[in-house]
């Protein structure tokens, strides 16, 4: 299990990071948010403001059962997609 850093990189490069990783999956696949922090050595909890920007700007997609969510506002699982 990977350890979260105590010095995250920049949001820039989290963001890019985060874009590569989604960029892997094949079109229509969506990815856990946990499963994607620990794939990046981060927490959920630190990832989610930069995954919320990064729907603002629709680089990525925020999903609950399938449907469009809006994570500022969504509650329970979700799941997170390329845009």
């Amino acid at each position: 299990m990977s350890v979260p850093s105590p010095h995250p990189p920049s949001p820039e490069r989290q963001a890019e990071a985060v874009l590569a990783e989604l960029g892997a999956l094949r079109d229509g696949a969506t990815m856990c948010p946990g499963a994607l922090a620990r794939r990046l050595g981060t927490t959920q909890a630190r990832l989610r403001p930069l995954l919320q920007a990064l729907a603002a700007e629709r680089r990525l997609r925020i999903t609950q059962r399938g449907e469009a969510a809006d994570l500022a506002t969504l509650r329970g699982p979700y799941r997170v997609g390329r845009a």
